[in-house]
């Protein structure tokens, strides 16, 4: 299995819950009630838009490692 490194912005909403988006992968956000829980759901969102990339034949954006 291949991994990936990229950069993870997270803010907070006024109404306690985090965003968490990969600005290298423009479609690629969510967020969680908490930061944990952001974290990990940015994780599974970052695979989906990776797999679906490589399955559509596009290129990787150069700045993931």
């Amino acid at each position: 299995m291949r991994s990936y490194i990229l950069k993870v912005e997270l803010n907070q909403d006024e109404d306690g819950r985090w965003n968490a988006a990969v600005p290298t992968l423009p479609a690629c956000y969510t967020w969680g009630n908490t930061k944990e829980e952001a974290l990990a759901y940015v994780q599974d969102a970052v695979w989906c838009c990776v797999e679906d990339m490589i399955s559509h034949g596009e290129p990787l954006p150069e700045d993931i490692k």
